[in-house]
């Protein structure tokens, strides 16, 4: 027996709504502009392009995703960055997460050893909990590095936050299982507060 029978599930999109979701890990649905991977947690529920290509007969499938129990408000990041930018003078990245909790969503810094490079941290709680990851490049700009994609595994929002003690900044992506999808990070704050989104940038840029 394959081991992926039951974690992954393949698909080709033929129109209408998709079937459901039955892989204990993700799907992947192929469609007339590429192919897509899709899963669902307890709070979130993604469908993301992971190649761009054209596929003769199949009809186009779009970028979906939703959160429960809604966008996190924007005021959490005002206390966010007042934090990291006190850690950001002596030099030290910092981690934060938005857990969900009996569906109200809660701000924690997990107990954490940090330097000016990386955040080692404890999971603490259920990572199922778990909607997103913040972490903060001080003085640095806010984009994901190549050490960032190789730790971010798993499926949840992640942000980071950079240029704190100048112009904040914040950009924001979801991970599904190893592949992104960079979003404006209004789509899971209610607004950004003291920070500039730097999403255009990165997508319209590159």
């Amino acid at each position: 027996m394959n081991p992926f029978d039951n974690l992954i599930h393949y698909h080709v999109y033929r129109g209408g709504a998709l079937p459901p979701l039955t892989a204990r890990a993700y799907d992947y649905v192929l469609a007339g502009n590429g192919l897509f991977k899709r899963a669902r947690s307890a709070h979130i529920t993604a469908v993301i392009p992971v190649a761009t290509a054209r596929v003769a007969g199949l009809p186009e499938l779009s970028q979906v995703f939703r959160v429960r129990p809604g966008r996190i408000p924007g005021r959490a990041l005002h206390i966010i960055l007042d934090d990291a930018r006190r850690h950001a003078q002596a030099g030290r990245e910092q981690l934060y997460q938005f857990c969900v909790d009996a569906q109200r969503i809660r701000l924690v810094r997990p107990s954490q050893k940090a330097t000016s490079a990386k955040v080692r941290y404890k999971l603490d709680g259920d990572q199922r909990d778990l909607l997103c990851d913040i972490h903060s490049h001080h003085t640095m700009r806010a984009l994901f590095s190549s050490t960032d994609d190789g730790d971010e595994l798993a499926f949840r929002f992640y942000a980071v936050i950079g240029n704190l003690l100048r112009k904040p900044e914040i950009l924001l992506r979801l991970g599904v299982y190893g592949d992104f999808a960079y979003l404006p990070a209004t789509a899971l704050f209610t607004d950004l507060g003291p920070f500039v989104d730097c999403f255009e940038e990165v997508v319209y840029d590159d």
